[in-house]
């Protein structure tokens, strides 16, 4: 598999969404760890696959966003045997009132496994925000990766949210 212009939107889109979201009215950053099942790669199976990683998105109408995040998930026993995971794509968030501290959302798009060689994935996942203070919330979410070909993977992140 090679790293095609695909890939390199991806990378762009990843890199634009956390400057987008600086201005608080306009997005948010996140850092996560999170529980993985797998079967794209060798490196564990069940709730053996931790991951770390973060991201960021951009508002771009309402409650519609575009985002990217970069997640590393590896064995528990074995840190070095993991594999990248590069995601992007649009993720609607839910209102439930302009001053609600609980904001629930879904979301997709492309996902890129690479270590070694590459996979091209989408993913499809929800969850919700909790907005402890006006600028730092707890997020909770559920992403399962998909490739027609290599098999799937799905996560259980807890993040720390900024904006």
């Amino acid at each position: 598999m090679r790293f095609g212009w695909q890939s390199w939107m991806a990378v762009g889109l990843l890199l634009a969404a956390p400057l987008a979201a600086q201005d608080e009215s306009r997005g948010m950053g996140y850092v996560s760890f999170g529980v993985t099942t797998n079967d794209i790669c060798d490196c564990g199976s069940g709730f053996d696959v931790l991951s770390v990683g973060g991201g960021g998105e951009g508002f771009l109408y309402k409650g519609l966003s575009l985002g990217g995040d970069l997640h590393y998930a590896f064995p528990r026993r074995d840190f070095g045997a993991g594999i990248g995971l590069l995601s992007v794509g649009p993720a609607y968030h839910f209102s439930l009132g302009p001053s609600a501290p609980v904001v629930p959302f879904v979301g997709g798009g492309y996902g890129l496994a690479f270590r070694g060689g590459t996979a091209n994935l989408y993913y499809l996942g929800g969850g919700v925000t909790w907005w402890m203070k006006r600028s730092l919330g707890l997020r909770v979410e559920f992403r399962h990766h998909r490739s027609p070909d290599e098999g799937s993977l799905s996560a259980l992140r807890v993040s720390l949210a900024f904006r």
